[in-house]
């Protein structure tokens, strides 16, 4: 796929800096994912020339246009997670933790209703926690599956 050598050739005749700010090593991640699982869709093909074009736009100065660009570049995750099941490296983590986050905080609060507002913090703290060990289950059994990047 010559947008993989295009990406690649794109971050690194650029500053450091700037490719952190676009996350140019997650894009050529998911595209070597792809190319790895033998995906083709055509869709997707046209986002990502456009993600390159913007990125190209926002390398040369000629747009100041970042903001839009990792609008699309979240279309395209978005695209990718619906149709192909693939995910980011941290995703189900993040997913799980926040969970745990909110049911432990509903724990926390019914615990504080008894009076004691240190209880909250024992509600908080598994939740949190348990969230982040399923979560971590969760990748750990995507990665498995080859289905991160």
């Amino acid at each position: 796929m010559y947008l993989l050598s295009e990406f690649e050739k794109l971050n690194t005749g650029i500053d450091y800096k700037v490719s952190k700010k676009m996350q140019l090593d997650f894009v050529i991640r998911l595209i070597k994912k792809l190319m790895e699982r033998n995906i083709t869709d055509a869709g997707l093909a046209r986002m990502l020339e456009d993600l390159l074009r913007m990125a190209v736009d926002y390398s040369e100065g000629r747009e100041p246009g970042l903001r839009y660009y990792r609008k699309q570049k979240s279309v395209i995750t978005n695209h990718v997670l619906k149709t192909h099941g693939l995910v980011y490296k941290g995703y189900y983590t993040a997913l799980y933790m926040s969970l745990g986050l909110i049911f432990g905080s509903a724990l926390g609060t019914i615990l504080m209703a008894t009076g004691n507002t240190a209880l909250y913090a024992t509600g908080v703290g598994p939740g949190l926690a348990i969230g982040v060990a399923i979560g971590a289950a969760k990748e750990k059994q995507a990665d498995k599956e080859g289905k991160i990047y």
